[in-house]
């Protein structure tokens, strides 16, 4: 698909969508358990740090799901799907299992570890502190996530397509012409 000069690819846009929004969840969430209420600028660094590597792994994610060619959640809600696309997935059970270990593995599993190992080191706690937990949690809800997007896009395969509207020329002849007639096929 060819897009126009500037225009980000919903990829692309996914990606970034998921860092910029996980930077700034985490920043406010630091920012509201430091006593003074604000941050240092190395805090506000490591944060941003995060957030851009959390875009990454999500960009790896994406990339990897359209390899494997199913859905990855970040790229559809950035635009990146239709339903003609849908036609094209594959079976119920690889799509599932894809956007599974897409979303759940490898990206919400490094991303969710990374990001408390953040939190940790911001706040001063020893690095690894939940981090297996932030981790475990974070493949649960990806997995979730994945496998259902991959479920929910596979519903459009099995709808019936629109019933065509009757031509209104072929009824006027096959009218005129008689019973058991049919001019307009």
């Amino acid at each position: 698909v060819k897009r126009a000069p500037g225009v980000i690819s919903p990829l692309v846009a996914g990606a970034i969508g998921e860092g910029v929004v996980t930077a700034g969840q985490n920043t406010e969430q630091l920012r509201q358990e430091t006593p003074t209420g604000t941050l240092t600028a190395g805090q506000s660094a490591l944060m941003a740090g995060s957030g851009a590597l959390t875009g990454a792994l999500a960009l790896g994610g994406g990339r990897l799901a359209k390899r494997l060619g199913i859905a990855d959640v970040d790229t559809w809600l950035a635009g990146g799907g239709s339903v003609k696309d849908l036609a094209k997935q594959p079976g119920l059970l690889k799509r599932v299992s894809g956007g599974m270990l897409s979303e759940g593995v490898f990206e919400e599993l490094p991303q969710s570890t990374q990001e408390q190992i953040a939190q940790n080191i911001a706040t001063g706690k020893p690095w690894d502190e939940g981090a297996g937990s932030a981790g475990a949690m974070g493949m649960l809800v990806g997995s979730v996530m994945g496998g259902g997007a991959n479920i929910l896009t596979g519903r459009a395969e099995s709808q019936p397509s629109p019933t065509p509207k009757p031509d209104p020329i072929a009824s006027i002849l096959n009218a005129t012409a008689g019973p058991g007639a049919d001019l307009g096929a």
